[in-house]
């Protein structure tokens, strides 16, 4: 299949965008697909606060010199399954930043989603609110947008916000995306809920195992996209209580 890019834009801040581009992108690692997270916050490094270590290249690298190779700066989860989760973080000081953040810069995204076409079938981008360049230059460039808003009153402002923006750089939303707690608002397309307390810090918890959030996540990313993604099944009362039973032996 042809890849896909897709921007996920916070319309607020705090609102676990970062978190929602990891678990989505999860979903369709372990159905089996090339996933590629790329981070565009540079303000936040969310995704940064997932990956260990420090790139000699990342994704203000990318952007910043043409020159750069966009394999040097994946890292990458283990999936259980035959996909591949691939990220492209951002960790550099605040003084280089300025570089990736110029008009040039940000028509760069299109050369970049060309270039990551190649090896992934999805590339998923980490968006801030559109007042920026590398945010215009992937919210211009992609395939689809989406906007991720909390089911609350903030998030409709901030979604009515964000529309006009879009609007005026030639864009605009293709999918409204509730995070959290609370009934999703009549704008919203679909809805996942909030993170479990339980769920890795470090890593997607729809990487592995199976439950309600992660079942959700996936009803959610296959209504977006229609993606055939795979839903992991619960384990059955015999088998938690076998997995219980071997904890208690160990």
């Amino acid at each position: 299949m042809a890849a896909t890019s897709v921007a996920f834009v916070g319309t607020v801040g705090g609102i676990g965008c970062t978190r929602t581009v990891m678990e989505v992108g999860g979903v369709l690692a372990r159905s089996g697909l090339d996933v590629l997270l790329f981070d565009l916050d540079f303000a936040t490094q969310g995704l940064g606060r997932h990956v260990e270590g420090s790139p000699g290249v990342d994704s203000t690298s990318l952007l910043a010199d043409p020159e750069a190779e966009l394999e040097a700066a994946v890292r990458e989860w283990d999936v259980e399954g035959e996909g591949r989760l691939g990220v492209i973080p951002s960790l550099s000081p605040f003084v280089t930043i300025a570089d990736a953040k110029t008009e040039a810069a940000g028509a760069r995204v299109a050369d970049r989603i060309e270039e990551a076409a190649d090896r992934f079938d999805w590339i998923l981008f980490d968006v801030p609110p559109v007042v920026s360049n590398e945010a215009i230059g992937a919210v211009t460039a992609v395939d689809r947008v989406v906007a991720v808003i909390p089911p609350t009153e903030r998030g409709i402002d901030g979604l009515q916000r964000e529309r006009g923006r879009l609007a005026d750089v030639g864009s605009g939303f293709d999918d409204v995306l509730a995070v959290g707690a609370g009934d999703p608002p009549p704008d919203a397309s679909v809805a996942i809920p909030s993170l479990p307390k339980t769920a890795p810090t470090h890593r997607p918890a729809t990487l592995s195992g199976a439950g309600s959030f992660v079942s959700e996540v996936a009803q959610a990313t296959d209504s977006l996209f229609a993606a055939d993604v795979i839903a992991p099944e619960a384990a059955g009362a015999l088998e938690r209580l076998q997995n219980l039973g071997d904890r208690l032996r160990s």
